[in-house]
């Protein structure tokens, strides 16, 4: 059993030619069920050794936390059973009323199948966790 725990950034690329953003970025970390305990333990470990707690965002990135997030990085490399996936989708590229019949929230969801069709083995199983995202802001 995989776990595939996913997020976005910037889906609002795809609402429109109006958007401050180009890019988005769907993404999924891919831990075996039997290894997700280690995983979380690994992290509390790392906050509390740098006294950060909460949700870990990489926008919060800063000269004060960097220390904790390079950390972060060297505990995904030295674990060899994470896997980390992502696709870069070029909001000015995508044409939502051509391809997902105008909408974007369509449009939005095709791009986090093409990641997880493409990462997935079928001879395993998974348990996918997408993050809850308003789509129509």
């Amino acid at each position: 059993m995989i776990e595939v725990y996913c997020d976005e950034s910037r889906p609002e690329s795809l609402f429109g030619k109006n958007s401050k953003d180009r890019f988005m970025v769907i993404g999924g970390i891919w831990i075996p069920n039997k290894e997700r305990e280690n995983v979380k333990n690994n992290i509390k470990t790392l906050q509390n050794k740098h006294n950060l707690y909460g949700e870990i965002k990489w926008k919060n990135v800063s000269p004060s936390k960097i220390e904790f997030y390079l950390d972060l990085i060297d505990m995904f490399f030295m674990i060899e059973s994470l896997r980390f996936r992502c696709i870069v989708v070029d909001g000015k590229e995508v044409d939502v009323e051509v391809y997902h019949n105008s909408d974007s929230e369509l449009g939005f969801y095709k791009f986090y199948y093409q990641l997880l069709f493409h990462w997935c083995e079928p001879s395993e199983s998974y348990w996918i966790f997408l993050d809850y995202k308003n789509l129509n802001p």
